[in-house]
């Protein structure tokens, strides 16, 4: 529908909204995806909350995509019904519709504020949401209708700055009441979200005329006025030309310009970095042609700014996360955050009862260093307090301010837009600097938000901005101590005492500083495998065995753990011996006489390992006739979790003999690939599944995967033996 006629098919029942909202209440299927209907009521229920809570009067279908399936999480559990399983199939509507493709070519461009990681610096910002007093309005002329605010149909917020396409010829105008001053150096841009509709239509000769438009103009200081298509930079640029009849009226006729249909809120933006402009006074007008006869819906303007893009990021980026896959962190057990990986979202909810604690590790040098989020909260009352910070040391989180076992500094915020300061130190004592209730207080209503807290030295400051970079609130002190290292990012929650509860979700989180040294060049902080789709963050596995003198890892210059070496059983025989016996253990000197009928050219080190394996009672070998040990065998996963186990249950009784392990008998049900009760791994699979040695590789017929025959590398091997021992992690 690339002309206005019927708005993408809302009268003739052929929208993408109207099929998804089809296919969400009867179920169908459609695009590949079966959908189950959930009925009218329900259906009904979570359009109410997308329509009276989350989209405002200029959303677009990429924000209804993630405005429907959030409400349907809100409403769980309400009086419509709603359950966990019926927003699954409200997802697979909407992906089914492809509500939140990209249009085809240039149907509806948008343009980038800033680069991901900045934030705008405005030099002039306008929502048109309290007056219209930055502006200079006029109408060229007589009966022609002013520029004015309006409410009802907007970018943000509610009100937007708006003017008619007149019916008659009229050249209106909206300026700038006062001049920018553009700086010197850096990159300036403007920027506006902007609907419109312009008179489009048959002539005489029946052939389709782009009859008015609009155009954007500039002046350095008092020059004179001149077109700004030379300074488009992205997002929806002029789209024809105002038709030139000969005897017509329109001021702008023969002009390129904004003509037709917009479809909807869309975003331009222009680079004011040249040279003519750069160090002088920079004004803007919107200007309307119109033509002596016949009216449209004319043009509206939201969130005008002309700015630079800056950062107040300090050192490199250390770690980043956007939620968007799933990972296993070293404290991630709350059943009460929830990674959203379709939305790209951290979901978060907390009261009393059920506290909160999530912590990520990132390992980052003193300072300085800096931690920009984005969030979003509500809570029963005012007194409930979200931190967000880094943590130096950490045993365990818990929801107590002054937690003896935690220590850290940390921005606090509560739904009424409320911050604080908290720095906790190791004794259970904390020092907290309060901020005050911000006059744009939003109550219980969710709305992003933007966070940055800085660290550098003793010196420390917060910022909270909205997402149009305007400043909420701001703090900043000192701290009595400076901690040398910060080792997690956490989230913890306070209830003041009370009863409240508190939810949110968080959004592209970032740190920025200086990683701390690894031990292992090859496996930095943010050392991460996946298996089953799921991602692991491995390097604590590994530097826990190096702490616990369980490996030097496999070279010392440069210092190399080779954490995708696959283990064989060479490597295994080491690893047994020193987590069985400690780092004191002596493996048996020659003669070794145990496994004489194989070659150990390959691993001539491990022959004396694999000796004092068999002589502790540890291994049978790999063949008994003759009897072999096989060193050179890459480890499967169905023999690796039998050492770990063993390692992990056999013990010497008060005679000095080793008792070993057997696992309890299989049920052959805990796997969907390994359901043979007679097959000798089932049980010493399910065991050590039970018991975390390894995690499932997938999943199958609804149950996990074990992928007994897959082999085990030795950053796996370093997460088996911290299992099996307990070890703690740094």
């Amino acid at each position: 529908d690339l002309d206005y006629y019927d708005n993408g098919g809302v009268h003739t029942n052929s929208g993408i909204n109207n099929k998804a909202a089809y296919l969400m209440t009867d179920g169908d299927t459609f695009n590949g995806y079966s959908i189950t209907g959930l009925g009218i009521t329900k259906v009904a229920a979570i359009y109410y909350e997308v329509q009276t809570h989350l989209l405002t009067s200029g959303s677009n279908y990429n924000d209804l995509y993630y405005a429907l399936h959030q409400a349907c999480v809100n409403i769980i559990g309400g009086s419509a019904g709603v359950t966990l399983q019926d927003c699954a199939e409200v997802q697979k509507a909407l992906d089914a519709v492809e509500m939140n493709e990209d249009p085809l070519g240039t149907f509806m461009p948008q343009a980038e504020i800033c680069p991901a990681n900045t934030q705008p610096s405005n030099l002039f910002f306008d929502d048109f949401e309290t007056s219209n007093a930055k502006w200079t309005l006029s109408d060229y002329s007589t009966g022609s209708s002013v520029w004015g605010r309006v409410l009802g149909y907007s970018a943000s917020g509610s009100y937007s700055l708006y003017a008619p396409n007149y019916s008659g010829t009229a050249d209106t105008r909206a300026s700038f009441a006062n001049s920018v001053a553009v700086p010197s150096s850096g990159t300036t841009y403007l920027y506006f979200n902007h609907a419109f509709g312009f008179e489009y239509g048959a002539s005489m000769d029946g052939i389709n005329r782009t009859w008015d438009g609009a155009v954007l103009e500039y002046r350095i200081d008092s020059g004179a006025w001149q077109d700004a298509s030379t300074l488009y930079d992205s997002g929806q640029n002029y789209n024809g030309s105002v038709y030139a009849p000969v005897g017509g009226t329109n001021p702008l006729a023969g002009q390129t310009a904004f003509v037709r249909d917009s479809h909807g809120y869309i975003a331009s933006r222009y680079n004011l970095s040249t040279t003519a402009i750069k160090g002088h006074n920079v004004n803007f007008r919107w200007r309307i042609g119109t033509d002596a006869s016949v009216g449209d819906l004319g043009w509206l303007l939201d969130d005008v700014r002309v700015y630079q893009c800056q950062s107040d990021i300090t050192g490199s980026l250390i770690f980043s996360d956007n939620f968007s896959t799933s990972y296993v962190y070293a404290d991630s057990t709350s059943g009460n955050v929830t990674r959203d990986t379709v939305n790209s979202l951290l979901n978060f909810t907390s009261s009393q009862a059920t506290p909160l604690h999530y912590s990520i590790p990132i390992h980052a040098t003193n300072a300085p260093i800096e931690l920009n989020f984005r969030f979003k909260i509500s809570s029963t009352s005012g007194s409930s307090m979200l931190w967000v910070g880094l943590a130096h040391e950490l045993t365990e989180i818990t929801p107590a301010v002054a937690a003896a076992d935690l220590a850290g500094t940390f921005i606090g915020i509560d739904s009424n837009d409320k911050i604080q300061f908290l720095n906790l130190y190791p004794n259970g004592s904390f020092s907290q600097v309060d901020g005050t209730a911000s006059t744009l207080a939003y109550g219980g209503t969710q709305v992003w938000r933007n966070a940055t807290l800085i660290v550098n030295g003793l010196n420390w400051s917060i910022s909270v901005k909205d997402d149009n970079g305007s400043v909420i609130g701001t703090l900043s002190g000192t701290l009595p101590t400076q901690q040398d290292h910060y080792d997690y990012l956490t989230l913890m929650y306070d209830n003041g005492g009370g009863t409240d509860s508190i939810t949110g979700q968080i959004d592209d989180l970032y740190v920025y500083g200086t990683e701390q040294t690894a031990t292992f060049n090859d496996v930095p902080y943010n050392y991460t495998e996946t298996l089953g789709g799921v991602s692991y963050l491995l390097h604590d596995y590994v530097q826990a065995l190096y702490d616990n003198g369980l490996t030097a890892g496999t070279s010392s210059d440069p210092p190399l753990y080779s954490p995708t070496t696959n283990l064989d059983r060479s490597m295994a025989a080491v690893f047994i011996l020193r987590a069985n016996y400690g780092t004191s253990y002596t493996p048996p000197v020659e003669p070794w006489t145990t496994f004489t009928n194989e070659s150990w050219a390959n691993n001539a080190y491990a022959q004396k390992w694999a000796e004092g394996l068999y002589q502790a009672h540890l291994t049978a070998g790999c063949q008994a006739s003759p009897l072999m040990y096989c060193p050179d065998n890459i480890l499967l996963r169905e023999e690796a979790v039998v050492f770990a186990l063993r390692m992990k249950y056999d013990y010497f009784d008060g005679e000095g003999n080793l008792v070993s392990y057997t696992p309890p008998a299989a049920s052959g049900t805990g796997f969907g690939d390994m359901t043979d009760t007679g097959y000798w791994a089932t049980k010493w699979a399910e065991k050590a599944y039970l018991d975390g040695i390894l995690p499932s590789c997938g999943t199958m017929g609804g149950k996990p995967m074990f992928c007994q025959y897959n082999s085990v590398d030795r950053a796996w091997a370093a997460y088996m033996i911290v299992q099996a021992k307990n070890l703690a992690l740094p």
